[in-house]
């Protein structure tokens, strides 16, 4: 079993160490990690033993999906830059993953009949058992062979909706759901992100620079809805 970690970096360079910790000291190891840096304009310390890809222009979000295709692994394991796993989270997930076949979240979403979004279970809404969700993010897992869905179909925005394209491409063309492994309140080994609250809420969030952010994805949604997405 093999299994690549990507990381995205952009304008959080305070927090890089402490993600890239996190991943080495999961309870199931990953066999490479991968930073992808987008043109922010700051200057990131990288370890040794991880592999780089920096881009000249800000390349945002789909970026390090596209380099997961070319990885030669059976696992893919992508981070936000604000998001920091706990010890035994790639372990839940690969546990959840041979249950389910499914993509794992660490956030989980569904959407309502007018296209806008709750937060049923994650980390903002801990969860003991795994729950089917119609998207999710901050943290994705999945076998290799699933992030192909991705890109079946042209991307629809390229500043916003990534894990809104990567759920709804999954389900559409490959039958596979998205599921936020468990998240139980008396065992935070198992998170997925243990400083959300703290980290995802600085002024360098993208919901806080982009006034159209929810606009955006709610036409999004619309348009997958519209193709026939309804996993659950």
């Amino acid at each position: 079993m093999k299994i690549t970690t990507i990381l995205q970096t952009y304008r959080r360079p305070s927090y890089f160490l402490e993600q890239y910790n996190s991943i080495k000291n999961q309870t199931i190891k990953s066999d490479k990690i991968i930073v992808v840096e987008n043109n922010g304009g700051c200057e990131f310390n990288y370890p040794d033993d991880v592999e780089v890809i920096k881009s000249s222009v800000n390349k945002k979000y789909h970026f390090r999906f596209a380099i997961g295709l070319l990885e030669d692994c059976d696992y893919l394991f992508f981070y936000d830059d604000d998001t920091i796993p706990n010890i035994r989270w790639t372990e839940n997930c690969l546990n959840t993953i041979e249950k389910h076949d499914c993509i794992c979240v660490t956030n989980s979403r569904n959407v309502l009949p007018d296209g806008r979004q709750t937060c049923p279970a994650g980390w903002g809404v801990p969860n003991n058992e795994e729950v089917k969700s119609w998207f999710g993010g901050h943290s994705w897992a999945l076998r290799k062979e699933t992030l192909k869905y991705m890109f079946f179909d042209d991307i629809q925005n390229y500043n916003n909706g990534e894990d809104v394209q990567i759920s709804a491409n999954a389900w559409l063309y490959g039958n596979i759901p998205t599921y936020c492994p468990p998240h139980p309140t008396n065992d935070f080994s198992l998170w997925g992100s243990i400083k959300g609250k703290e980290f995802g809420n600085d002024k360098v969030a993208s919901y806080l620079n982009n006034p159209i952010h929810y606009s955006e994805r709610i036409k999004l949604i619309q348009y997958y809805l519209n193709k026939g997405w309804n996993p659950i």
